[in-house]
């Protein structure tokens, strides 16, 4: 996954990157469930939210990333022309 967020990350890809960190944290949730069967006890599941795959080694996508010379570009604009550009 880090590879391909990577790849990816050059652009507004924050959307897409939440919805495949919440389609990949659902499956995890899902094999965990299957895997304990019928010795899953009551509240189990709770505990296995985002935080905690993240916390054994998920790696979680994070939004967009711009090389130095768009960025370069956006702090100019952002510095000349507050208005055309949000913060």
């Amino acid at each position: 996954m880090r590879g391909w967020g990577n790849y990816f990350a050059t652009g507004n890809a924050a959307s897409k990157f939440n919805q495949v960190d919440s389609y990949v944290w659902m499956r995890l949730r899902k094999l965990v469930r299957i895997r304990k069967g019928r010795q899953l006890r009551a509240g189990e599941m709770a505990r296995w939210t985002r935080h905690a795959f993240h916390e054994i080694g998920l790696h979680k996508l994070l939004g967009t990333k711009y090389d130095q010379g768009v960025r370069d570009l956006l702090r100019y604009y952002r510095e000349n022309f507050p208005s055309l550009i949000g913060r």
